[in-house]
């Protein structure tokens, strides 16, 4: 006798974006293990960008940290603190003393 699947909305969602993958893929085919890997890698990287680009805006806007543009690529940087500014001037201050000897 065959058992009826679980019913419920986290099965439905999972077996939705299942059918949509072996609709795109009509060649694909893999162990159960070898699906739930691919699935729960793809769900992760998919939920991380969304929390990671949030927690990266939320410290933009908090002010430590920089989004920097570079051609159609965003860079996420630290302010630098103003101990390491002090540093960073000083170093290069003693540097160029260097130099001149």
């Amino acid at each position: 006798m065959k058992l009826a699947p679980r019913d419920g909305t986290g099965v439905r969602s999972v077996a939705k974006d299942l059918t949509e993958h072996f609709f795109c893929n009509p060649e694909a085919g893999d162990t159960l293990e070898g699906i739930a890997d691919w699935w729960i890698a793809r769900q992760r990287r998919d939920n991380a960008i969304t929390l990671v680009r949030d927690a990266l805006e939320f410290l933009v806007f908090e002010g430590s940290v920089l989004k920097r543009t570079f051609g159609s690529r965003e860079f996420y940087v630290s302010v630098p603190s103003e101990a390491e500014k002090t540093h960073e001037f000083a170093t290069a201050s003693y540097s160029s003393t260097e130099d001149r000897s």
